[in-house]
């Protein structure tokens, strides 16, 4: 049964032919978000290699998992259960209601959008903390109360029309609303009246949706499909001999001091966020009760772009320095973000302008950094590089002989904490006879150059030593630590560094497998803490608890995998001074109340770090990285 078009309503013609310019202005919507996009320090093109990315295999998983069918928004569930009433419920009504046979679907996707649209205006209306700080934003109250007051016209407009027609259809809402409504004197009047308020105030919801905060309902998908992996966070190498000096002497900015010189991605990222907050919520400063917060870095640059700030050149100064610096760029941010928005690449681009343009930096960090300027290494040590060697017979590492190179990186050479990681790992590959060697010179990756915005600096350690292993031959490496992993990875790479890279705990799995390593399997409780380098940026989760597996058994921290909760280190912070709460102990705390006997994890840094937190609720030693803790393991069968 098919319903008769326009009932009762003469000239209704003139809704559809209003749906015209309603799509004229929508798009012209679109295209004016669009437009603050192409600011940026890069043309925004779309050409055939740009299609062919992101209708690759890669992409398409992404934009239909995170962009259509939204599973970041569900990953709370009773907030993501409301959202995804709205969203599917309001694509249901856009399908149109011209077959009666499907009223029941579309009465269920109404009753979806008045009920998901009523939380969230509850919620929003209620003071949600997450929704409210540092900054609220505008436009979504009204944008739900008009959605709320179309569906509501609508089921009135509907049980009134059953009501007059004395009609069968399967409607269940409309039903009810039709005996709610009884038998008004003028029906048909207020029918008609109910029909063109129902219709008008549709058109306008929906022209008005480009220039409300509902834009994210295009820019998510779009965002979803062309968004970064997680993995090396700023994978990019600047290359300064590339620059061109402009005809008045002077140099294209390092990093982004102005809006204009962020890419267009990242102008795009400030269009799409949501500002919910989700970001704050597992961001360790913020958490901590630093300045730093990833929703109100996103907000500044979003009210930027919106007020048309894109060549202002106080941008950082507003954010600020020290709050630009307390990131720790675990990434966090970016894991939670539904919108698939990227706060830690535009952080860490002011970062880079604070660095290599304007020489700003906080007074802890600048002795780290001078450090790695005189002495490759940021530590203030005068020890040998290869003390924490002593008593092992650790062979050098010769060209065409070593199948691997066993890369110890800064913090197991010069902290003396950290220097039981590498003694452990030697032991055990000395019994499994694995061909490996080190180099006797220690040597930093320039990673926490990198991570606290020197390029430069990075690319000077890194070329040195991608020119070193070129000349012994180097293929394989070990890594004791998931930035050096990290590093060998993602960045160096770009520089003709390209090595097959195996982190410690990879390796040991493998040996394990292949029966050359048996430990002893006990009783403990084991916790797993997840290196923020190892896991969220390099999907290294499995690997460590595998090993943790064969020899007690894992406690899950209640953030761990994806959501884990940084130790504090990153982004150079373990040479920096931290004001208010202190993320270690805070992290700490959550290993601490586990229950479990062990802390476990797979960083130097973070072993470090939580040994330390750990100070302020035990004296015992608790924390160990994995290789020791499998080392102490396998002593009991002799083979060490």
């Amino acid at each position: 049964m098919q319903r008769i078009p326009y009932w009762q309503i003469d000239g209704g013609i003139l809704i559809d032919l209003l749906a015209i310019p309603v799509a004229l202005i929508f798009c012209y919507g679109v295209y004016l978000q669009l437009r603050k996009v192409q600011k940026g320090a890069a043309e925004f093109r779309i050409n055939r290699d740009h299609l062919k990315s992101v209708f690759s295999f890669e992409r398409v998983i992404p934009l239909f998992a995170n962009g259509i069918l939204g599973l970041r928004v569900y990953r709370k569930p009773f907030t993501g259960l409301f959202h995804g009433m709205v969203f599917w419920g309001m694509l249901l009504l856009f399908l149109g209601t011209t077959m009666v046979l499907l009223n029941v679907v579309f009465d269920a996707a109404g009753l979806a959008v008045l009920i998901g649209t009523g939380f969230l205006l509850v919620r929003r209306l209620g003071r949600y903390p997450r929704l409210l700080e540092p900054k609220p934003r505008s436009g979504f109250v009204f944008m739900e109360l008009l959605l709320l007051t179309v569906v509501l016209t609508g089921f009135l407009l509907e049980g009134l029309r059953i009501r007059l027609t004395d009609a069968y259809e399967l409607a269940f809402i409309g039903f009810w609303t039709a005996r709610l409504l009884g038998s008004p004197a003028d029906g048909a009047t207020i029918y008609i009246l109910l029909w063109w308020t129902h219709g008008l105030l549709a058109l306008f919801f929906i022209a008005y949706i480009p220039f409300s905060p509902l834009i994210h309902l295009l820019f998510i998908p779009v965002n979803a499909a062309i968004a970064e992996p997680i993995v090396g966070a700023d994978v990019k190498v600047l290359e300064l001999s590339s620059f061109e000096i402009s005809q008045n002497g002077e140099i294209p900015p390092l990093g982004t001091p102005t809006l204009g010189d962020y890419c267009p991605k990242r102008l795009f990222d400030f269009s799409a966020c949501l500002w919910c907050g989700r970001c704050q919520e597992v961001c360790p400063a913020t958490q901590t009760e630093k300045d730093l917060t990833p929703k109100g870095i996103m907000v500044t640059l979003a009210v930027w772009l919106q007020e048309g700030k894109i060549s202002d050149r106080g941008l950082i100064d507003t954010i600020g320095m020290e709050t630009i610096f307390e990131c720790r760029t675990c990434a966090a941010c970016v894991e939670t973000c539904p919108a698939m928005v990227n706060p830690l690449k535009a952080i860490w681009n002011m970062r880079q302008n604070l660095m290599m343009e304007r020489g700003e930096m906080p007074v802890q960090m600048l002795r780290a950094y001078r450090n790695m300027e005189a002495l490759r290494h940021p530590f203030s040590s005068s020890a040998s590089s290869t003390d924490w060697a002593g008593g092992l017979d650790v062979p050098p590492f010769e060209a065409q002989k070593t199948e691997y190179l066993l890369w110890v990186g800064c913090a197991v050479t010069y902290e003396d904490r950290a220097q039981q990681v590498g003694r452990a790992m030697v032991k055990i590959l000395n019994h499994t006879g694995l061909s490996y060697g080190i180099i006797a010179e220690a040597r930093c990756t320039g990673d926490p150059a990198k991570q606290m915005g020197d390029d430069y600096l990075f690319s000077q350690l890194a070329n040195a030593n991608i020119a070193l292993f070129d000349n012994l031959g180097v293929k394989k490496i070990i890594t004791l630590c998931p930035h050096c992993y990290n590093s060998f990875n993602a960045y160096y790479p770009p520089l003709g560094g390209d090595f097959q890279v195996i982190s410690h705990v990879s390796l040991i799995r493998d040996l394990i497998h292949a029966g050359k390593i048996r430990p002893v399997v006990g009783s403990q409780k084991i916790a797993y803490h997840d290196p923020c380098y190892l896991g969220r940026h390099n999907n290294l989760f499995n690997d460590p608890r595998e090993v943790i597996d064969s020899i007690g058994n894992i406690v899950e921290l209640p953030r761990s995998r994806n959501n884990s909760f940084c130790c504090g280190a990153g982004g150079g912070n373990y040479w920096n001074e931290e004001s208010g709460k202190r993320i270690n102990t805070a992290r700490a705390q959550e290993a601490f109340e586990s229950g479990a006997d062990r802390i476990v994890s797979a960083c130097p840094f973070c072993l470090l770090m939580l040994t330390d937190g750990l100070k302020m609720f035990t004296d015992k030693n608790m924390v160990v990285d994995v290789v020791e803790l499998l080392e102490q393991k396998i002593k009991n069968r002799h083979i060490c």
